[in-house]
């Protein structure tokens, strides 16, 4: 099989870009290895590395989804008060 169909590569740069992989790409990670696919074998079917595999896996049973957490903007801010001002 292509590369080609395994793995568009607007997949590629989304992670290269600093952007999170899409949940299509996640899914289809956890149905490999539902499948029984090793690791070495979907992350090199995937173009994807093996940490982001073990990543995504820990991040479902934490929060029961394969959606990407999200990035910046959500952490309460340090100081309050007149001192943040």
């Amino acid at each position: 099989m292509s590369s080609n169909l395994t793995q568009p590569s607007c997949w590629a740069e989304a992670g290269r870009n600093g952007g999170p992989y899409s949940v299509d790409l996640r899914s289809r990670a956890r149905a490999r290895k539902a499948a029984g696919e090793t690791h070495r074998q979907i992350t090199a079917a995937l173009r994807i590395s093996a940490s982001c595999l073990s990543k995504w896996a820990r991040h479902e049973r934490e929060t029961g989804s394969l959606a990407p957490a999200r990035t910046g903007g959500h952490k309460p801010r340090t100081l309050s008060g007149e001192c943040a001002q």
